[in-house]
């Protein structure tokens, strides 16, 4: 049931940045990215998740703000227990344009969900970040990407509350699309 839930979100969120025929009159690039990343909760024994991977989607309807929505999700398995974090985050990016590089900004927000067997909570997560895209030609960019997760879960459970903090790294490949 968890495993629909998750695909459910995640598919709600992609068909929001697919853009709708009546679009058609703003003349903005869409964009895919996909990527390898690496999470760590932040403190001195906290938690590394390396391995996992991030989907994103943005359509800029002008020439520096887009808006993005964001699945993705890390692995890692301590003592043969497997523990995932899932993201569904959604939200603007600034992309001034600098030349051969593209740097940009964005603050993201939304779900994260921790599972493991017989175990799962959820809470809010707000990722603000940053990075920048080297074009390789046409439509394809590498890209390099490092964020911040602040997230709070259990405040709706009746557990107590807590927050988390993670630092992700993400290297990847961008595609604009329709050009």
């Amino acid at each position: 049931m968890n495993r629909r839930i998750h695909c459910a979100v995640a598919a709600v969120i992609l068909l929001m940045m697919l853009p709708a025929p009546s679009w058609g009159q703003v003349r903005g690039r869409q964009k895919i990215a996909v990527g390898y990343s690496f999470l760590r909760e932040t403190g001195s024994d906290a938690p590394k998740y390396p391995t996992g991977w991030v989907l994103d989607v943005a359509t800029a309807p002008g020439p520096v703000i887009s808006v993005v929505g964001e699945v993705g999700a890390h692995y890692r398995t301590p003592g043969g227990v497997r523990e995932t974090l899932s993201s569904y985050l959604g939200g603007l990016r600034l992309t001034p344009m600098t030349g051969s590089l593209t740097g940009f900004v964005q603050v993201l927000a939304g779900l994260e969900r921790f599972a493991e067997p017989g175990f799962s909570e959820h809470g809010f997560a707000v990722q603000p970040g940053g990075g920048v895209e080297i074009p390789m030609g046409g439509r394809y960019a590498v890209r390099g990407q490092v964020d911040y997760r602040f997230v709070r879960v259990g405040a709706r459970t009746g557990l107590p509350a807590a927050t988390f903090n993670e630092l992700r790294g993400l290297v990847g490949i961008a595609i604009e699309l329709g050009r």
